[in-house]
This record gives structure tokens, C-alpha cells and sequence, in this order.
């Protein structure tokens, strides 16, 4: 509980994040829960190894797993910031956008993102045998252990995409893509170098805003963890 609360903490020192607090909690999600990696769920079945963060939607949960604690520490390779900052990030964004803003014309257009056949298609160029190759790897290494050279490695494929993105996270769906670019966008001092200057241009201008005026409602001085 200590780790989530130093990271909270150092978090809340950003405006941003503390928009994203108060959108969460007017969207019904009270805090934080702790569950282990083979927790299994009706709706959504056991949560994946290595899944340190996810948000169950329909029950109103922010969930941190053994595997946040793991990994906490672990400093991104291109600038600095804590993995654990980042997922916690992640999750309130989740928590904080519920399959709105991330599913709207305006932002899945601009990320090549379409809806057909009943599922969510991503339509800009990815070399999917090295993709392959990168996510079997980064796996292997988080089975190991080896934390720092997974995540490095991640970034170092995701970023150099001919549409840059921050990690490998944001080629699964639009919602983990609009929470991965926007987390970046508020914790990587190196975001705007990689990222394309329209994508950072929509954020600015459709969730900055209102982030900054939900900030000025905030007055938690603790969130509700486990």
C-alpha cells in the first residue's frame, strides 16, 4: 500500500493527474483494489501474467496486481519516469475516459483506427512478424525477471513505427491506445519527439481542457487503496 501511495502522491503533484482522479471518481470508480495475477474474473476470465493494472468497467474497479509491485521501480529507458507511475496513469485514464472519448470519430480516425466485422481493426503499417517477435520476446524476459530489458525493448519498437506510438500496448485497441499515448503525453518529457504532432495536437485541444477543469474541483486528500 505505501508503494501505491508515494507513487500517488508524486502524481497528484500534476494537474493532469489530478483531473483524471476526479473524472474517475464522477464516473463511479472509487479507488484502487489489490488483486494477485491469477485472480480470475466472470466477465473477463483470469487477468493476464504480467498485467500490473486493468479496469473492470461494469463492476467499477481499479485493479493493481502482484505484478505493479514487481515492477514498480523499473525506469523507462528513454526518460526516466517510474513504470509504476505510468501504470497507475494508465488505469485512471481508463477509469477516467470509460469508453468515450477513446472510441470517438475524432480520436480513432486520426489513429487509423475502424470498426468492422464486429471488431476493432488498426490500419497503419506494422511489420507484424517483428511485432511478433517483440512481444514473444518482451515476454520471455518478464518470465525471467529481467524487467528494465522488456520494457526497453518495447519502447525501443513501439517508438521508431513509421506512426509512432508510445509501446506495443497501443496496437490492441483504440481504449489501450488513447490510455497509452495520453499517459505519455503526461509523464514522458520525450513524448512530443515521437509522437506525431497531430495526435499530441487533438489531446491538447480535446482532453487537456477539461482535465485542467476538473483539477480545480479536486480536494482528495486520500484515495480509497485495497
Amino acid at each position: 500500500r505505501q508503494i501505491v501511495q508515494e507513487s500517488l502522491r508524486r502524481l497528484l503533484a500534476n494537474e493532469l493527474v489530478r483531473g483524471l482522479l476526479v473524472g474517475a471518481q464522477e464516473n463511479g470508480f472509487p479507488g484502487l483494489r489489490r488483486y494477485s495475477t491469477d485472480t480470475r474474473h466472470e466477465a473477463t476470465g483470469p487477468v493476464p501474467k504480467f498485467s500490473p493494472g486493468f479496469v473492470l468497467f461494469r463492476s467499477k474497479a481499479i485493479g493493481i496486481t502482484d505484478a505493479y509491485f514487481q515492477t514498480a521501480d523499473v525506469s523507462d529507458s528513454l526518460s526516466g519516469y517510474r513504470f509504476g507511475d505510468l501504470i497507475l496513469t494508465h488505469e485512471l485514464i481508463h477509469a477516467f475516459d470509460d469508453r468515450k472519448k477513446s472510441t470517438d470519430i475524432g480520436f480513432t480516425s486520426l489513429t487509423a483506427w475502424v470498426f468492422r466485422n464486429n471488431r476493432w481493426a488498426y490500419l497503419n503499417p506494422v511489420r507484424f512478424s517483428e511485432y511478433n517477435g517483440v512481444v514473444a520476446e518482451t515476454m520471455t524476459l518478464y518470465g525471467r525477471g529481467r524487467y528494465s530489458e522488456a520494457w526497453a525493448r518495447d519502447r525501443s519498437f513501439a517508438t521508431a513505427m513509421s506512426f509512432p506510438v508510445p509501446t506495443i500496448q497501443s496496437l490492441a485497441t483504440p481504449v489501450e491506445s488513447y490510455a497509452d499515448i495520453l499517459a505519455h503525453l503526461i509523464l514522458d518529457s520525450r513524448a512530443t519527439t515521437y509522437l506525431k504532432p497531430d495526435v499530441v495536437d487533438w489531446f491538447e485541444r480535446n482532453v487537456f481542457p477539461g482535465l485542467r477543469d476538473k483539477a480545480r474541483r479536486f480536494s482528495v486528500t486520500d484515495y480509497d487503496i485495497f
